[in-house]
């Protein structure tokens, strides 16, 4: 197989692609993304809005995250919830944290 052609995963809303050298990546769109999530759509896209969340891949105008953004915005809803920290903070700690990273 190609190293980067796509396997359909038994589900239309994600689907997995093999990587050179690698295993299986699963990609999910945006409605796949918040089914995982148990996010509402309008929530993971406003983080996708915010760029809280950035695309791994678009395929014919169709968004497609990993694994990342899951662990992204589970942690970005419990800081909202738990903490209850508003959307700009968010934006502002995580910022903060990836200029801290390099």
């Amino acid at each position: 197989m190609n190293p980067k052609e796509k396997t359909n995963d038994q589900n239309p809303l994600s689907l997995s692609i093999l990587g050179s050298g690698e295993g299986k990546i699963r990609l999910y769109s945006l409605e796949a993304l918040s089914k995982e999530t148990g996010i509402d759509l309008e929530i993971v896209s406003l983080y996708l809005h915010l760029g809280l969340i950035t695309p791994w891949e678009t395929v014919h105008d169709k968004l497609y995250f990993n694994d990342d953004a899951i662990f992204l915005l589970k942690q970005f809803e419990r800081l909202r919830l738990e903490h209850r920290m508003g959307f700009q903070a968010l934006r502002s700690f995580y910022r903060m944290f990836k200029t801290l990273q390099k």
